[in-house]
């Protein structure tokens, strides 16, 4: 793959999408990330689950957009973590984050987040973070998957 991905000329490459029917493992990854056609890349996306850190999640911040899978989250403390690292990147419109709830539900998720949430069966809930970036967190639970879709929302400046 890393192969294929370094016969193109770097910069000649806006967006990519890469498909594995198998999870993909960390070290495979890193080569991936390290390539100057990631690098320069502004839309990638990752059709596998991916077995990396939460750390790694630094090296899509270049991106405009990214859609990728991760293993399972296994601590709701994990969501603030990736939402206080993808709120930082300062080109990113969107991006989608999978993973695989393993039976855990949405709403100590939500609660985490402190967010309102009604009582009764919970399958989305939207967190807007208000920083110096403005991002809408909208996840998902569909069946043992869960979608955390991030949006940046741009907010119109006051002229004064």
């Amino acid at each position: 793959m890393v192969q294929n991905l370094s016969t193109i000329k770097a910069g000649h490459l806006a967006s990519f999408t890469i498909e594995f029917e198998e999870p993909m493992g960390r070290e495979h990854f890193t080569r991936v990330f390290e390539t100057d056609q990631f690098k320069q890349a502004q839309s990638v996306e990752i059709h596998c689950i991916l077995e990396f850190n939460l750390e790694d999640l630094v090296n899509f911040e270049h991106l405009k957009q990214f859609i990728c899978g991760v293993r399972s989250l296994v601590e709701p403390e994990e969501i603030l973590q990736i939402r206080d690292t993808v709120s930082t990147f300062e080109n990113l419109e969107t991006c989608v984050i999978m993973y695989q709830s393993n039976g855990n539900l949405i709403r100590p998720f939500a609660e985490l987040l402190e967010e309102d949430v009604p009582e009764g069966p919970l399958e989305r809930f939207t967190h807007r973070k208000f920083s110096e970036h403005h991002y809408q967190f909208i996840f998902i639970f569909i069946y043992s998957i869960c979608n955390i879709d991030l949006v940046h929302v741009y907010r119109k400046s006051t002229i004064q």
